[in-house]
C-alpha cells in the first residue's frame, strides 16, 4: 500500500495524515508528502494572493519533519530525490 498526501496543506493536518495513514503503509512502499516546497521559503516571500496562505513552519515540510521525528518507519529516499531534477515535494 502506498499513500499520497495533497490536500490541506497545514502542518497539523499533514501531520494528523501522517499519523493516520502512515500504518497502512506496507514495507517497501512509500508514503509521499506533496508540496514540501512550501517549507523552504522564507516568510517575507511567503505568496499571499492566495486562498490559503502556508507560513514557514505551518507547512507539509515542517508536518513531514515533526513525524520522521516520532517514528523509525519511515525516512526520505535520497535515491528517488537526488533523481528528480524538478519537483515542488523535495524530500517528501
Amino acid at each position: 500500500v502506498m499513500v499520497v498526501l495533497d490536500s490541506d496543506h497545514s502542518r497539523d493536518h499533514v501531520l494528523d495524515e501522517l499519523r493516520t495513514y502512515g500504518p497502512l503503509v506496507t514495507q517497501g512502499q512509500y508514503i509521499v508528502v506533496a508540496d514540501t516546497l512550501l517549507g523552504y521559503g522564507e516568510a517575507p516571500k511567503t505568496p499571499t494572493k492566495r486562498s490559503k496562505i502556508w507560513h514557514p513552519g505551518d507547512e507539509p515540510y515542517a508536518a513531514l519533519t515533526a513525524y520522521l521525528k516520532e517514528t523509525d518507519r519511515f525516512e526520505t529516499d535520497d535515491v528517488i530525490n537526488g533523481k528528480l531534477v524538478l519537483s515542488s515535494s523535495p524530500g517528501g
